[in-house]
């Protein structure tokens, strides 16, 4: 299991601010004052515990602990394209300082975020452990060596939103953002002298040792 590498919210009300070190993360789609939340996770290709560059990914699941709820609503995940994101300088209005979203909020689907690979899940009624499958977003992501996820409310504006535990929060760090890949890897046996291939199942995880799961803290 890998803790987000780094995650912040936006928020539409206050488009000029930065919320890198806030304890909680947001998808809201109320009136006037959206919010939406990015993370990223660094997969540490072929580093100590991270994930082999030959790996073959099977699953990715994004678990993200609610401490505030509003139910019957979509929170749809989506891969951001802009790879050199800050979290320390990202805005509504900004990706990084002196660099603006094509869409302040990061609502443009051909240069700050895809469709292609969006995963939805409903929003929970009470509090505790939301999850998405972002499986197609990690085998693209894997390249890049960084999974990048915006958070996001789309539907019609409401009074409330979604209230999530960011890596930062302390109250109960078991409750931080984490990502689980399953994956196997291919290896080479030689029997009687000669090549035979098999697959080994690792771990459940990011950055994982091989025969381990990776659920991801960092």
């Amino acid at each position: 299991m890998s803790s987000s590498t780094a995650d912040n919210p936006m928020m539409q009300s206050v488009p000029n601010n930065n919320y890198d070190t806030n304890q909680c993360l947001y998808a809201a789609s109320t009136l006037n004052a959206v919010t939406r939340s990015i993370l990223s996770f660094y997969l540490n290709i072929d580093g100590p515990g991270g994930l082999p560059s030959n790996a073959i990914i099977s699953s990715a699941t994004l678990s993200l602990y609610a401490l505030g709820v509003l139910a019957s609503r979509t929170i749809t995940a989506y891969r951001v394209l802009r790879t050199d994101w800050s979290s320390p300088q990202s805005t509504w209005n900004n990706y990084k300082t002196g660099y603006l979203w094509a869409t302040a909020g990061a609502k443009n689907t051909t240069s700050d975020i895809t469709t292609t690979d969006a995963a939805t899940s409903a929003s929970l009624s009470t509090v505790g452990w939301q999850s998405w499958d972002i499986t197609n977003q990690a085998k693209t992501a894997k390249a890049i060596g960084t999974i990048y996820v915006l958070i996001a409310d789309d539907g019609s504006a409401v009074s409330g939103g979604q209230t999530y535990a960011a890596k930062e929060y302390t109250t109960d760090t078991s409750k931080q953002p984490h990502l689980t890949i399953e994956y196997t890897v291919p290896s080479i046996k030689t029997v009687n002298g000669l090549a035979k291939a098999s697959v080994k199942t690792l771990r459940s995880g990011l950055l994982i040792a091989s025969g381990k799961t990776w659920d991801g803290l960092v």
